[in-house]
C-alpha cells in the first residue's frame, strides 16, 4: 500500500482494540503504528495510539505522541486541543521539552484574535504438509508464545511447511506456502473451519512446525494472515457474545 492510498481508520481502530481484548496489545501497538507510517497526519490513529502507550505504560512514547498530536492540531487551527496535548505531553514525562511549543502556541493564539480569522481546516483523506522426518525448524509452547507470533515468523521468512499444534486429545495442522495460510486439516474438517477451531484450542498447545521442498494446494482464500486471524476472532467474539459469554 502506497504511503497516501485511503485508509479505513474505524477498521483499523476495532482491530486494534480486538487485539487488545485478546491481550495482544503490542500487536494493536504496531497495527496502529503501521499505519501512521501511511498516513501520519491522521489524529484519530494517533489519539488511539497515545491511549494504547498510556495504558502500557509507554510514557516516553505517550509523551511524543502528544507533541506530534498538537503540531497536527496547530496546523488544524486548534489551538485548544493543541495546548492540552502538550500540558499533557508535560505531566507524562517531566523532561519533554515543550516551553518553546507552548509560547509559540500561545503567540499564534494572540495573531489569530489579532486578525480575527478562522482557523485553516487540514482536509485529511477519508478513513476508508508433509510428515515429519527431520527435527522441526520451530518448536514450542503455546501458552508461552502466541500463535499470532509464530504464524508472523513464518509469514516474515517465506516459509513452506506444516505447523503442527497439539493439545491432547487435539492434534492438527496448518499448512504454509511462502509463508501463507493455504490450509489447515483437525479430524474431518479441513480449510478456514479446521484452522478456526485450531485457533480456539491454540491456547496451551504445543506445536512444531517442519519445513517442505513443495508448496501446498491452496484451500484457504484471504488477503494476508493477519486479515484472516482477525475476521476468526471477530467472528469467535460474535458467537460469544451471542452466547451470553464475555471474553
Amino acid at each position: 500500500m502506497k504511503k497516501n492510498d485511503p485508509i479505513d481508520v474505524e477498521s483499523v481502530i476495532l482491530d486494534a482494540e480486538l487485539l487488545i481484548k485478546y491481550h495482544l496489545p503490542e500487536r494493536g501497538i504496531v497495527a496502529l503504528e503501521t499505519s501512521l507510517d501511511r498516513h501520519p497526519t491522521n489524529t484519530q490513529l494517533r489519539e488511539k495510539l497515545l491511549e494504547l502507550y498510556i495504558s502500557q505504560k509507554k510514557l516516553d512514547q505517550a509523551a511524543s505522541q502528544c507533541i506530534a498530536l498538537s503540531g497536527l492540531y496547530v496546523r488544524a487551527g486548534n489551538f485548544e486541543e493543541a495546548n492540552r496535548c502538550l500540558m499533557q505531553a508535560r505531566n507524562l514525562n517531566p523532561q519533554a521539552s515543550v516551553s518553546s511549543k507552548l509560547q509559540e502556541l500561545r503567540r499564534l493564539q494572540q495573531e489569530q484574535q489579532r486578525l480575527n480569522t478562522p482557523p485553516v481546516q487540514v482536509i485529511t483523506a477519508p478513513a476508508s504438509a508433509l510428515p515429519a522426518g527431520p527435527p522441526p525448524t520451530l518448536a514450542g509452547n503455546l501458552a508461552e508464545v502466541s500463535i499470532f507470533d509464530v504464524v508472523q515468523v513464518l509469514e516474515n521468512n517465506h516459509l513452506t511447511g506444516t505447523l503442527v499444534i497439539t493439545k491432547d486429545p487435539i492434534e492438527g495442522k496448518v499448512y504454509f506456502t511462502e509463508g501463507e495460510i493455504v490450509n489447515a486439516t483437525l479430524d474431518k474438517h479441513a480449510g478456514v473451519e479446521a484452522f478456526k477451531q485450531l485457533m480456539q484450542a491454540a491456547n496451551g498447545s504445543y506445536f512444531t512446525f517442519s519445513k517442505s521442498p513443495v508448496p501446498f494446494a491452496r484451500e484457504i482464500n484471504a488477503t494476508n494472515n493477519t486479515s484472516l486471524i482477525l475476521d476468526l476472532l471477530r467472528e469467535y467474539d460474535e458467537e460469544q457474545h451471542a452466547d451470553g459469554v464475555t471474553a
